[in-house]
């Protein structure tokens, strides 16, 4: 129970924080979530997240579209992003720096 009580405070947390769309698919839940700047050379990045039974101990699921470098972001969230409680926090916290 403990662990399903940190998972939702995070996911909570991560949908205020980002204004974030949680949606029940067949037998997992996708969160989406639009990063976005509003300054002169705006970036805009759609992620979508599958989080699964499994989540935060085993890798999360996701794909990114939008405008900028993709790949290399990608890389660095699967570089410096590990399985763990906080993980989706810290996947969000760098696509959002990303974007700046």
């Amino acid at each position: 129970m403990g662990r399903v009580e940190i998972v939702g405070k995070e996911l909570s947390k991560v949908i205020n924080r980002y204004k974030g769309r949680l949606q029940q698919s067949k037998a997992d839940y996708q969160l989406s979530i639009q990063f976005f700047d509003s300054g002169e050379n705006a970036h805009k990045i759609k992620a979508n997240f599958e989080i699964r039974n499994s989540y935060p101990f085993d890798l999360l699921p996701f794909a990114l579209e939008g405008e900028g470098d993709l790949d290399t972001l990608r890389r660095q969230l699967i570089k410096n992003c590990k399985p763990g409680f906080g993980y989706l926090s810290r996947m969000c916290d760098i696509i959002s720096a990303m974007t700046r």
